[in-house]
């Protein structure tokens, strides 16, 4: 979509949140939420250059399908913890990574599934030499994923 495109769209979330419905009004500052990553993405090229450090952990929240990054996250140990909610009698929601360099934990592949979800909490530890990765959330619920070093 076209960064005028989005502004426009941006433009119109504004004026349909009605001031005195509350359930209206987070809705749109949802919806708002998405079309800023985009408009974000479309500005940046997709790409971002966030680093993990030990007194900020690193978050993402966001709703269905989403690829996020790249990102590094240093050398050490992580706790990585994900929450997949929704209103759909059915959920499902999953978290991986997608290494580009460094070592990404201890799987085999290019690819290291974090966990997979029905909705609830997650948690899984994950250990990194500088890994350098997208984050690729795949599903159907809203989540957040935090990623907190602990050694």
């Amino acid at each position: 979509m076209a960064v005028s495109s989005l502004l426009t769209e941006l433009t119109r979330m504004q004026l349909s949140a009605v001031e005195d419905d509350i359930e209206a009004a987070m809705e749109a500052l949802g919806n708002m939420r998405v079309q800023l990553d985009a408009l974000k993405s479309a500005c940046t090229g997709g790409e971002t250059s966030e680093t993990l450090t030990e007194e900020t952990p690193l978050a993402f929240e966001g709703e269905g399908a989403r690829v996020m990054g790249p990102f590094t996250i240093p050398a050490g140990v992580y706790r990585i913890s994900g929450e997949f909610l929704g209103d759909e009698s059915f959920l499902f929601g999953a978290a991986s990574l997608e290494r580009l360099s460094g070592d990404c934990g201890v799987s085999y592949s290019e690819t290291t599934r974090l966990f997979s979800s029905q909705g609830g909490r997650e948690e899984t530890v994950f250990r990194s030499q500088d890994c350098e990765t997208l984050l690729e959330i795949t599903g159907n619920t809203n989540w957040s994923i935090v990623f907190e070093k602990v050694d």
